[in-house]
């Protein structure tokens, strides 16, 4: 009976995101112009975990909210923004709570590794192919393969930057990741629901990670992670972390 739900399950978050995917192809690009930016910005409520300082070596997690505004140039060689509000916690370039960083190309921290960390053009614009392109690049890492396929899947539409087309593909080639499942009607942290498409990872006690998206546009408007059990004192499905994912033009940066 829990392998018939979890194939009913599956095949409805299939139906979803090749729904989604077919109607992001419809979907107007924002596209910024000479001087302009598209701006994607993140409201995040991560979790903030730090050692008990009672020598018991038990780990204590708090809800800390930030904001990440990233600025995308008309050519995305040239000068990037990054507006970072940590909340609670210091920066990691300047130790303070408030950052703004600017660098070619994306490379706020890493001179290696951009923001995005992909270039669209490579990604193909074919479902089947977009998750052969991913699963080839698998090199051991996460619990699972099909865990790493997810997260990186999810790590690349999380930008809130990524083109219809290869956005379109990533979304067909999440259809394609065994025990891939949708949730109707979840909030994301600014309180806009759409369907959050996810799957419980066994190999990490039942811990489940999704991304919501809206179905009629296909975009992906935040992401949501569950406890999979009492850990950290978390309790069973409980949100450890829930964010929010808008991008739009402006015709500034900080």
């Amino acid at each position: 009976m829990g392998n018939v739900t979890l194939n009913a399950t599956s095949a409805y978050a299939s139906d979803v995101l090749r729904t989604a995917a077919t109607q992001t192809i419809q979907y107007a690009d924002l596209v910024p112009g000479s001087g302009e930016y598209l701006r994607a910005r993140t409201h995040a409520r991560w979790q903030a975990c730090e050692m008990v300082g009672d020598g018991s070596q038990q780990v204590k997690c708090e809800p800390n909210d930030q904001i990440l505004d990233v600025y995308m140039p008309a050519d995305p060689a040239a000068e990037w923004v990054l507006y970072r509000d940590w909340g609670n916690m210091q920066g990691v370039l300047t130790g303070e709570s408030i950052e703004t960083t600017r660098a070619v190309g994306g490379h706020f921290y890493d001179p290696v590794y951009s923001w995005v960390n992909v270039d669209y053009a490579d990604i193909p614009t074919d479902g089947a192919a977009a998750y052969e392109w991913i699963d080839g690049q698998y090199n051991g890492g996460s619990a699972s393969r099909d865990e790493d396929n997810f997260v990186r899947i999810a790590d690349i539409l999380r930008s809130g930057l990524v083109p219809a087309a290869p956005r379109a593909a990533l979304l067909d080639a999440l259809s394609r990741i065994p025990g891939v499942t949708a949730t109707d009607d979840v909030a994301n942290l600014d309180g806009v629901t759409g369907v959050a498409i996810g799957r419980n990872e066994p190999f990490r006690a039942g811990e489940r990670q999704e991304i919501i998206i809206d179905p009629n546009t296909g975009l992906v408007i935040g992401e949501r992670a569950l406890a999979g059990a009492t850990i950290f004192g978390w309790t069973l499905n409980q949100e450890v972390s829930l964010t929010a994912i808008e991008s739009t033009i402006v015709d500034a940066a900080p």
